[in-house]
């Protein structure tokens, strides 16, 4: 298997035929902007730096990649609210990747805790 990969999106082949295609982003607003747009996010990638993690938001397709490059253009549009709930629910999810492989057993017990209150 072969790997072309770009700072903005990356597509893994087998041979001649493309299995997948995949926008990978690490712009918190970016990310953002594809989820209120109604791309799924695929996965969520954490890679410990040196003095701070690395995220990488992955989203499949290639509408996906078009939206990306309409949003470097600067010809991304968005309902704000939608827009923000979208940043909310990826910080969520980005904070408690982040409690989670910090303290594992901290943040089970502090689950523990909020649902017997």
């Amino acid at each position: 298997m072969t790997c072309r990969k770009s700072s903005l999106f990356e597509t893994k082949t087998f041979g001649e035929h493309e299995m997948k295609e995949r926008t990978v982003v690490q712009d918190l607003f970016e990310a953002s902007y594809l989820l209120c747009r109604g791309h799924e996010l695929k996965e969520m990638e954490v890679e410990d730096g040196r003095r701070k993690p690395t995220v990488h938001f992955i989203f499949d397709g290639t509408q996906a990649k078009d939206e990306s490059r309409r949003f470097k253009m600067g010809q991304a549009t968005a309902n704000v609210c939608m827009l923000k709930v979208s940043m909310n629910h990826l910080k969520d999810l980005l904070f408690q990747r982040l409690r989670d492989s910090e303290n594992p057993e901290k943040g089970e017990h502090r689950h523990a805790r909020t649902r017997q209150a």
